[in-house]
């Protein structure tokens, strides 16, 4: 009869096994997510226009602007 330890597949090989496995996975993951254009932070181009919106908006409900001054800046984001 085999044992683990004389001839058999030990704790460190199943271990291995497992992380190499787990390791393929993760890549193949990252691989599709890179090839199939998922947005990420750096490829997302509605932040900066959202960020611009958000800005404009707080100015207004704080006061700083007036409506005839937001409606002329939310209409030239709108048209980028």
């Amino acid at each position: 009869m085999m044992n683990y330890y004389n001839g058999g597949m030990n704790a460190g090989w199943i271990v291995f096994c497992t992380l190499f496995v787990v390791a393929i996975i993760a890549l193949v993951v990252w691989a599709v997510m890179r090839s199939s254009g998922a947005p990420t932070l750096r490829n997302d181009q509605t932040a900066p226009a959202n960020d611009a919106l958000s800005t404009l908006e707080r100015r207004f409900a704080s006061g700083e602007i007036d409506d005839n001054e937001y409606q002329r800046r939310r209409n030239l984001l709108a048209q980028h």
